[in-house]
């Protein structure tokens, strides 16, 4: 815990300091790391153990989206505002379904970016800012991208010690992927 809440110490060193990072989802991807592992270590110093566990995942995805975004930087922030906008369009759609605005409102996107948005993310926008349907997949564009094959076996152990984890008895989206082990090459 001690070494845990020196990380926090370093993070919390950096707020009010003037940050220049590209691409910038970067920088919004490590505050939400941030801010979840913080609150891992709270719960997990409160006697929560498993249950700050089951954070690591939300910790592991943003690791995994930086390093995307890091090594696709001409991209990720064009898709992380795509992912926005299709957010916003389907947030205002549900509302106005369910009743609570009456008024139509102008989509946020030409039709050209709501169909770039609908190819990278899916109709209802479910896929990651970097359009990846699940973690599985982002995950091994990641691993294909390392050269060293100890980095690779690292990240693999750590993503099905994640989904194994943090998956509910029964749930079918990933867990083809704790049957299937990522090929290392």
């Amino acid at each position: 815990m001690t070494a845990c809440r020196g990380l926090i110490a370093v993070a919390d060193s950096l707020i009010g300091r003037r940050i220049e990072v590209q691409p910038f989802v970067v920088l919004e991807e490590w505050a939400r790391a941030t801010k979840t592992f913080r609150a891992a270590v709270t719960v997990s110093g409160a006697g929560f153990g498993p249950q700050g566990h089951m954070l690591g995942r939300s910790i592991f995805e943003s690791a995994m989206l930086i390093m995307w975004a890091v090594r696709h930087a001409d991209i990720a922030d064009r898709y992380v505002e795509l992912h926005t906008l299709l957010g916003i369009e389907r947030h205002v759609a549900a509302r106005r379904n369910a009743g609570f605005w009456a008024k139509e409102t102008a989509s946020h996107m030409t039709p050209e970016e709501r169909s770039e948005a609908v190819t990278l993310f899916g109709r209802r926008g479910t896929a990651y800012w970097s359009g990846h349907r699940n973690l599985e997949d982002l995950v091994k564009e990641n691993i294909a991208e390392l050269d060293d094959l100890f980095t690779k076996s690292q990240y693999e152990a750590v993503f099905y010690v994640l989904i194994g984890w943090c998956m509910p008895p029964g749930c079918p989206r990933e867990a083809s992927a704790l049957r299937t082990p990522l090929t290392l090459t």
